[in-house]
Parts: C-alpha cells; sequence; structure tokens
C-alpha cells in the first residue's frame, strides 16, 4: 500500500507546473491488481474494495483527490472457485485473464464472446510466435502517435490545407521509415512489408 499510495501521490504532485492552479489538479484513481492479498481479515469475497481519505468520526470522505481501486486476484480466484459462479461482466472476465483463473479452455470460451479478451490472446500468440512482430507492433503504435501530434499541430495552425498536408506528410514519413527499418533487418520481403504498411511495392524496393 505505501508503494501504491507514493506512486499516486507523485502523479498528482507532478501536475502541478508553472502556472497551474491547485483548483485545476485533476484527480488520480489508482487501481491496483495484485496477485497477493492485502490482508487476511475482510472476507474472501472481498476481493474489490475501495479507499478515500476519510474523517475517522463520520466516515464520510474528506479527500476525493486520490482514490485507491484495490482488486486481490488471489481472493478473486478463491471466491470464483467457492461459489461455483462464472465471471458476470467484462471486468471480471478480464480478471480471469490476468488472473489465469480456470485455465486455457475456460479462457478460450472466454475469448469466443469477448472480443477484448480475444485481442489479447491473439497479441500473446503473436509476441510469443515472432519476437520481431514486438517492435513492429510499438512502431505501429508511434505511427499512431505521429499522426495525433501533426493533427494537433496542423489544428493550431488553423487552416484546412495545412491540416492535410501535415497528415499526409508526417504518415508518408513514419512509413517510409519503418520501410527501411524493416528492409535491414532482412526477415519480411519487400511484398511483405509493402502489404504491412499499405504502401507500393516498387516504392520499398526503392529504399
Amino acid at each position: 500500500m505505501k508503494r501504491s499510495f507514493f506512486y499516486a501521490v507523485s502523479d498528482y504532485m507532478m501536475q502541478a507546473k508553472r502556472g497551474v492552479k491547485y483548483e485545476n489538479l485533476e484527480p488520480v484513481i489508482f487501481i491496483g491488481l495484485m496477485n497477493f492479498n492485502m490482508d487476511n481479515l475482510s472476507s474472501p469475497d472481498e476481493w474489490y474494495t475501495l479507499h478515500r481519505v476519510s474523517n475517522v468520526i463520520t466516515h464520510k470522505p474528506t479527500f476525493r483527490e486520490v482514490e485507491f481501486h484495490m482488486i486481490e486476484l488471489p481472493k478473486f480466484r478463491h471466491y470464483l472457485k467457492e461459489t461455483g459462479m462464472k465471471p458476470e461482466d467484462d471486468l471480471e472476465e478480464l480478471l480471469c485473464y490476468f488472473g489465469n483463473v480456470g485455465g486455457k479452455k475456460f479462457m478460450e470460451e472466454i475469448a469466443e464472446r469477448n472480443e477484448m479478451i480475444a485481442r489479447y490472446q491473439e497479441l500473446e500468440r503473436l509476441f510469443d510466435r515472432n519476437p520481431i512482430e514486438i517492435r513492429n507492433f510499438l512502431i505501429n503504435e508511434r505511427m499512431k502517435v505521429d499522426y495525433q501530434y501533426n493533427l494537433e499541430d496542423a489544428r493550431e495552425e488553423g487552416l484546412e490545407e495545412g491540416r492535410k498536408l501535415g497528415l499526409e506528410q508526417g504518415i508518408a514519413q513514419a512509413q517510409m521509415e519503418t520501410a527501411r527499418n524493416l528492409r535491414l533487418q532482412g526477415i519480411l520481403s519487400d511484398e511483405q512489408i509493402a502489404q504491412v504498411l499499405n504502401i507500393p511495392v516498387d516504392l520499398v524496393a526503392k529504399l
């Protein structure tokens, strides 16, 4: 809990930049996904607890700027096992995935109806099969960030033509850099690179 408190308070303090008024600071909501029990005092079915700063006499929250949502996976596993219950919503299904609850077959059943879990499993298999895919995934994420930065810059200029040009240049530059790096690695063919990045194969061959 001390480490959780340190992280949350640090995030709250980092908002206090020059010119920012205290009343404009945003609350920090800490979500702890723990593979251990915080204590053995609470009931096993109390796998989720909410912690705030409260008045010790009235027990009413007095400071809502930082709050802690703590999820104890061992208790969650015990709760499902002892009650024979199945996950009831997306959150509980997600906890089953992160907490390795129910085994592989059970997770496959969840993935059939939960697109989010299916996506996580797809990424997990992808990374396990080919480590280079991790790099390509991160490159793709960087391209999305570059796209957003270009969009914000163009909006500040306030020109529609400049916005379109900025986006196109940013995307094109990121694609060319990615294609050049992939060619240097020599793992993918020019055709595969062109398919992944959605660019002409003859353009890849010229890099």
